[in-house]
């Protein structure tokens, strides 16, 4: 009999290989403009017909077994002539990419599971070859840096870190190399690079499709939403980062063209001609990218942080005052892009495009109705010529300040139509196409019409449960890189799934356990959506700069309008970290998403906005890197990543006016704690069905993004806090598990995983089904804390037998970075009640209430919140049919029925 512990499934690797992709398609594909890939390398721009008949009968997706170690580098020569310069640039580079974990000058762990290199012991070796091997590959948490920094660079932060930190400061842990040292180096490290291929993803790829690891070739469509930094940056780790756009569109043009908007100022910031963005060193081609994307190419117009429309007067005094601007969102047709806005109230709406030899930029706009002049920034640089061309209404070019060109648009009873043109001095402005835009406005042709197939790979059943992957097209013709970030389902079980880079697919599952899926790509050039919720059948995409409402306005499986929902007129920061998080909502139909506080502008908080999108306000602050929100029966849950003393792993639940305890002290407890052996950033929450789903239904979910793991937690919802149990499924993922959640159809668990930092998962990116087989399950599946100690219910009948003192144990739950047992020992009593109950006697368990770790400060009234470790309870007994149970439970009490008057 299967039992239910930690390593009693079958590798995550050999289930992943009985999985296969296909795709089926017949048609032809008209791609018109330019390529939209935002690589720097020379690559094709335009296409004719191309007619594409293409059947594919299955795409295995294997481990590969392509060696890392033939990166071109001889181990020996380069560690013999490392010198000083090797150590200044390792320093540079130190300063950058692992500062931020280790410390400056590697004695304070800013990540507290991070190695102190002048400080600790360097378990893995201290040699040379070992740290670039570690730095290389990774080992635990450490995340791997072979897709980020060359082997050459990798040895210069070794030298760096031997000769400047280790040597100087920790000499204890100074290895001095000799020539046996040496000796067969070169061999070892080639069967190392080998050994660690093996745990790479290897994608066949099939005629049309581009393998999307990586992000280098990916096609975005015709606009992508980010920040834009125009120029070198000083400091990557800034809150705010200097000459940046940070809530940007970037749409392409025809002719190599690219105009740049500043959505929150309604301005152009920047043209240029080239590929649509520099997307190197970002997140979009780095699992740690490190700042914005940049201008694909030649900057021909730059102004950045400049308001592109005033009303009454041209003169603007106050660069924050932007209470009469509002962006929309982007209608699509086709490769056009036509923007919304609202300006003093009048609507606008522009199509940017290029005259027809390709040297002219064109704004097509349609001004609304208004009693009030509103004035149109058409160009601040005296090098552009600005031309104009009115087809209906008053508009007329006027000076401002700075050599600022305004188009002034007169009041008006009907729609005003006019066509600004901005052109170099030397070239003669021509007239381009016009085009109504309200023939735009109801969808076009679609831009991705290749549907993929997958399979899902059903997992083994272990007590009564299996994890079934659902495999990812890593493989597509778009290059996506399917690092899956958000999802939720639509009524009828489809599932819409986003990715990192900006995409949203609809994800169609055939039934049975086995069934084959279907993939097509219904949106792209989101900016890092990591929420996504289906509400009244429409997704909604938290976005770092905005909630995005996508519209399938013609029906055709595409999105083509990009409606800005809900968008915070605050900075949102630019920085790599300056992330925003999840999407939830609660019975009501009020959203929910959560903000880093960590090398970012904004207030780290839980953000609570009405369902028109319309009203937010704060639910909690203080939080550091919150990667995960729920909604369960007690309210809106939330996870942080820890950091210091205060922060923990686990969830707890959002409510008006608490702290969390990241730079100020804690005011609320934790719901599940959990020790950072097992979890060490914790991931989103949902509740399972009670129905349908076996012994554990209405179990809350837990997932862990840097252990690739999931757990079940049980809720005691007892005042004044509830209390929290939470035991590991016994399913190790190939990626890191972020977003749960139910589908509605069929009533099981789906985890959506990805993988980028701190993180020990070897795939960029899964879905998983955690599925009710109807097998009998033996496990614990109810808690209660009592006067006593802790009553555990499980799922099945128990050997009396086994239900001794010495087949559970009780402790602290340890602090340690490695996976241990604590400090349990056996527990002072056990008893079993009826059949399946066992109350586990826990002396001083009244110690464990809140009234105990709450402490209220006399003159201001302020409380304070210690957190405890959970306690750590360790099962090994028998079910009655003879089934070993081995489960550990991690303990959150905050509220002991005894000390509150309770029984």
């Amino acid at each position: 009999m299967p039992i239910f512990g930690r390593n009693s499934i079958t590798s995550p690797r050999s289930l992943y290989s009985r999985g296969y992709a296909g795709f089926f398609f017949t048609g032809e594909w008209k791609v018109p403009w330019k390529e939209d890939c935002a690589c720097q390398k020379p690559c094709i721009r335009s296409y004719e017909w191309i007619e594409m008949i293409v059947r594919l009968v299955c795409l295995t997706i294997l481990m590969s077994g392509w060696s890392k170690a033939a990166e071109g580098i001889d181990h020996e020569k380069t560690i013999r002539a490392l010198g000083d310069g090797e150590a200044k640039a390792g320093r540079a580079l130190y300063a950058l990419h692992c500062a931020s974990c280790h410390g400056k000058e590697g004695d304070l762990a800013v990540n507290p599971l991070a190695r102190r290199f002048a400080v600790d012991e360097l378990k893995f070796g201290s040699d040379p070859y070992s740290l670039w091997k570690t730095i290389s590959y990774g080992n635990g948490l450490m995340f791997r840096w072979d897709a980020v920094l060359s082997p050459k660079e990798r040895y210069e932060v070794v030298h760096h870190l031997r000769e400047e930190i280790i040597r100087e400061r920790n000499p204890g842990q100074y290895f001095e190399p000799d020539e046996a040292y040496y000796e067969g180096l070169n061999e070892r490290a080639a069967a190392d690079g080998i050994a660690q291929g093996q745990l790479e993803n290897r994608v066949q790829v099939a005629p049309g499709m581009i393998d999307g690891s990586g992000g280098t070739r990916m096609r975005y469509g015709p606009f992508l939403q980010h920040a834009v930094a125009y120029g070198s940056i000083q400091d990557r780790n800034a809150a705010q980062i200097e000459n940046t756009t940070e809530k940007a569109l970037i749409v392409d043009l025809p002719g190599d063209q690219v105009i740049c908007y500043d959505t929150a100022r309604l301005s152009v910031s920047g043209i240029w001609r080239g590929s649509l963005a520099d997307t190197s060193e970002t997140h979009h081609t780095s699992y740690k990218g490190g700042r914005p994307v940049m201008p694909g190419g030649e900057v021909l117009y730059q102004d950045v942080d400049r308001i592109g429309w005033t009303v009454d007067s041209p003169e603007v005094t106050d660069e924050n005052g932007w209470g009469h601007l509002r962006f929309k969102g982007v209608h699509l047709h086709g490769r056009r892009v036509v923007l919304g806005y609202e300006v003093g109230g009048r609507e606008v709406r522009e199509l940017p495009g290029v005259s027809d030899d390709g040297k002219v930029i064109t704004r097509a706009l349609e001004v609304g109705p208004g009693t009030g002049t509103v004035y149109c920034l058409a160009a601040r640089d005296k090098r552009l010529k600005v031309g104009l061309e009115t087809l209906e209404g008053a508009a007329k070019v006027v000076p401002g300040e700075d050599g600022a060109r305004w188009i002034a648009i007169a009041p008006s009873s009907k729609v005003t139509e006019l066509a600004v043109r901005l052109s170099p001095e030397d070239v003669k402005q021509l007239v381009g196409e016009t085009i109504p835009l309200r023939s735009l406005l109801g969808g076009g042709p679609r831009r991705w019409p290749i549907e993929l197939q997958t399979a899902v790979a059903p997992g083994k059943p272990v007590e009564g449960y299996a994890a079934d992957l659902l495999t990812v097209p890593f493989a597509n013709p778009y290059g996506s890189w399917m690092r899956i970030s958000a999802m939720d389902f639509f009524q009828d079980g489809r599932i819409a799934v986003s990715t990192l880079s900006g995409d949203v697919w609809i994800v169609t599952a055939e039934k049975g356990a086995g069934g084959a899926l279907r993939w097509s790509r219904f949106a792209a050039g989101l900016y890092e959506p990591l929420g996504l919720k289906v509400v009244d059948e429409l997704v909604h995409v938290r976005g770092r700069d905005r909630i995005t409402r996508l519209h399938d306005l013609n029906g055709d499986g595409e999105a083509d309008y990009y409606e800005s929902f809900h968008e915070d007129s605050n900075e949102i920061g630019a920085s790599y970290h300056a992330f925003v998080y999840d999407l939830q909502c609660d019975p009501e139909g009020n959203f929910y998403y959560s903000q880093s506080g960590y090398k970012s502008p904004l207030t780290g908080a839980v953000v609570k906005v009405s369902p028109d999108g319309k009203r937010s306000s704060f639910i909690g602050r203080d939080l550091r890197n919150p990667n995960g929100l729920g909604s369960i029966a007690q309210g809106i849950t939330v996870a942080d990543n820890p950091s210091g003393k205060a922060v923990f792993n686990g969830f707890m639940l959002a409510r008006e006016g608490v702290r969390y305890g990241f730079e100020q002290e804690r005011t609320t407890p934790m719901l599940v704690v959990l020790p950072p052996g097992v979890d060490s950033s914790s991931g989103g929450q949902c509740q399972s069905r009670e129905r349908g789903w076996g012994p554990l239904g209405g179990a809350v979910i837990h997932t862990s993004y840097s252990l690739c793991s999931v757990f079940y937690c049980l809720i005691e919802d007892v005042a004044p806090y509830p209390n929290g149990f939470a035991i590991r499924f016994p399913y190790d993922l190939v990626s890191g598990a972020m977003r749960p959640r139910v589908n509605p159809v069929d009533g099981q668990v789906y985890v959506a995983c990805h993988k980028g930092w701190d993180t020990r998962a070897p795939r960029d990116g899964a879905i998983y089904r955690l599925r009710y087989t109807g097998d009998s399950c033996h496990a614990v599946c109810g808690a209660q804390v009592t006067g006593e100690g802790i009553r555990l219910t499980f799922a099945c009948d128990l050997d009396a037998k086994s239900v001794i003192r010495e087949n559970i144990g009780v402790g602290r739950a340890s602090n340690e970075k490695k996976a241990s047992q604590g400090n349990a020992s056996p527990a002072a009593a056990v008893k079993l009640e009826g059949k399946r109950r066992v109350l586990i006697t826990i002396p001083g368990i009244a110690k464990e209430d809140l009234i105990h770790r709450t402490t209220r400060d006399k003159e201001s009234g302020e409380v304070k919140v210690r957190v405890n470790l959970p306690l750590e309870i360790t099962v090994d007994v028998v079910a009655a049919d003879g089934s070993p149970i081995r489960q550990t439970v991690y303990a959150t009490v905050n509220s002991v029925a005894a000390v509150r008057g309770g029984d």
